[in-house]
């Protein structure tokens, strides 16, 4: 790996140039509407994300430049655990150990994130879905302290299974009779 430090931190505005290039340099069909790689619909969602308190994007740079990013979601505030929506590293720094350092360090800053600037004391997990045909993915998520607790087949297509992966975060008990009783008729 190239010797020169890698910074972590929560993205800012103006970090959405850099988060781009990666997205379209290693899943660029995540923003393809129908003509290929959109980079302004790619744009807008992450400007949309770093203006919305309950989307937490975290960066990876090597000096002036974003080699990967991570984007999770805690909506609508859901209390006791939050999405990782997507990972991304410059194809260029792939299998260098760059995606478990982000990966690690990136789940710590959410949960931190989400407890002081949510108001969340009670996260409990973080979860994801990742496809059974990506075992790189995989073997990232549990280096990282995810566990797989099912399958979605279908999720995103005939022919797709989706793993559901969980990492316990918090130590929270779940409250019962939360939700609505049967009203009598």
């Amino acid at each position: 790996m190239n010797k020169r430090r890698i910074q972590i931190r929560l993205a800012i505005r103006g970090d959405e140039r850099g988060i781009i290039d990666v997205v379209e340099g290693t899943f660029p069909q995540d923003f393809n509407y129908g003509k290929g790689f959109d980079r302004e619909k790619c744009r807008r969602f992450f400007r949309t994300a770093l203006n919305d308190e309950n989307e937490i994007v975290i960066v990876a740079k090597q000096g002036d430049k974003i080699i990967g990013f991570i984007h999770y979601e805690n909506k609508p505030p859901t209390n006791g655990t939050v999405y990782l929506n997507m990972i991304g590293i410059s194809k260029n720094m792939q299998g260098q150990g760059i995606g478990i350092k982000l990966l690690i360090k990136g789940d710590k800053l959410a949960v931190r994130y989400i407890k002081e600037v949510c108001g969340i004391p009670n996260l409990a997990t973080i979860y994801l879905s990742t496809s059974k045909d990506n075992p790189v993915g995989q073997r990232l998520y549990l280096k990282a302290g995810y566990i797989h607790v099912g399958n979605i087949p279908g999720l995103v297509g005939k022919g797709n299974i989706e793993l559901v992966m969980l990492k316990k975060v918090g130590d929270v008990k779940y409250k019962t009779g939360l939700w609505a009783k049967k009203r009598k008729e």
